[in-house]
């Protein structure tokens, strides 16, 4: 049974870990195991490590890091690894799992405990087995352990992909391996400064560092506006750019000038407003064989794959860029199947150059 004073020994144990630091716990008195400090620190980030004496046996021989959140740093978020004496020198599976996650500093997770079990010793290869399973814990297991929460898992472009002609694919993976490569390099600073200063880096620090880039964190809607050049922009989100390949644009575009919103089994009554948005979008002086077929992909009700992709598309440009949810469905297209979708932003927070407000005036 878990007690109220085991439960505020444990919290208070947990927030005196620092971000950038691997503390491990031994029982009073005992010396750290030979090789155990140096195989602690040959971890991925560099973290410096602390050894200290365990304030409860349910803390001894267990590494733990508090992973970092720069959305909410001040919630508890610990990991933990069993690591006994005799498997001191052989850690590195516990450290593996340690870090984990160490890259995913942008999700907001609840607070939160996750620990290795440690299930057995393989005598034949010397190695540590370690369940890959987060598990509910007893008292000498910290209590109650957390599981981890639902999430719903950023779909890759591929997942959208059923044709090597989409004129889109080069672009959007374009889009995707820069935005991987922004997110560890972010990620890298920040891991560094908490090394090296054994805290969250101040979160105004990296809103300014993103700026133009990612947004982390809002109180309310930003207005969405269409440049010029028909780009689109969340200015009160950082001044994000909400970067979408043509034609996934031209689609977004579409259900900006109609915030009243679309069935989808109407889109080829808005044949001619998507080749004119296609040909604003492209710079076309006028309507060719490619631009009158691939708005016929996505007006065919024969087989509306063509559309839905666009639509998924929309939402993963969407989610590169916008990362606080809760927020991110607001700029989704979204509707339930058969009845009308739309953008969920009130008309008002819609900001359109002439040219697409003149075709708004024009359209049906």
């Amino acid at each position: 049974m878990v007690t109220e004073e085991f439960k505020q020994l444990r919290l208070a144990t947990f927030r005196s870990i620092r971000p950038g630091e691997i503390v491990y716990f031994l029982p009073e008195g005992e010396a750290a195991a030979p090789g155990l400090p140096e195989a602690l620190a040959d971890n991925k980030y560099n973290y410096t490590v602390r050894i200290i004496s365990s304030p409860h046996k349910a803390f001894n021989h267990k590494a733990i890091i508090k992973e970092i959140c720069l959305m909410v740093p001040e919630r508890v978020q610990m990991r933990i690894a069993p690591i006994p004496p005799r498997f001191a020198s052989k850690t590195t599976k516990a450290i593996s799992y340690l870090f984990s996650e160490s890259d995913d500093i942008f999700d907001p997770r609840e607070e939160r405990v996750v620990m290795m079990d440690l299930k057995r010793y393989s005598e034949s290869s010397g190695e540590i087995m370690y369940s890959a399973v987060e598990f509910m814990g007893d008292e000498d297991d910290f209590g109650e352990i957390y599981d981890e929460p639902d999430e719903e898992i950023w779909a890759s472009s591929k997942s959208f992909i059923d044709s090597d002609k989409d004129p889109d694919i080069s672009i959007e993976h374009a889009l995707e391996d820069e935005h991987k490569e922004f997110l560890r390099r972010i990620t890298e600073l920040s891991q560094q400064y908490a090394v090296r200063f054994h805290r969250v880096p101040p979160f105004a620090m990296i809103e300014q560092a993103v700026r133009g880039r990612l947004s982390l964190s809002a109180d309310q809607l930003s207005p969405l506006v269409v440049t010029d050049d028909f780009r689109i922009r969340l200015p009160e989100f950082n001044d994000i750019e909400i970067k979408m390949p043509p034609l996934v644009r031209i689609v977004y575009l579409l259900f900006l000038i109609h915030p009243e919103g679309i069935r989808l089994k109407d889109i080829a009554d808005h044949h001619q407003t998507l080749l004119r948005l296609y040909s604003l979008v492209k710079g076309l002086k006028e309507f060719n064989d490619v631009s009158v077929r691939h708005i016929s992909d996505l007006t065919d009700l024969s087989d509306p794959s063509s559309l839905n992709q666009k639509i998924s598309r929309s939402r993963w440009c969407i989610d590169q860029h916008v990362k606080h949810h809760g927020m991110t469905d607001r700029y989704y297209i979204n509707g339930d199947r058969g009845e009308i979708y739309r953008i969920d932003i009130p008309s008002e927070m819609i900001r359109l150059p002439k040219s697409l407000i003149d075709l708004r005036d024009t359209a049906i």
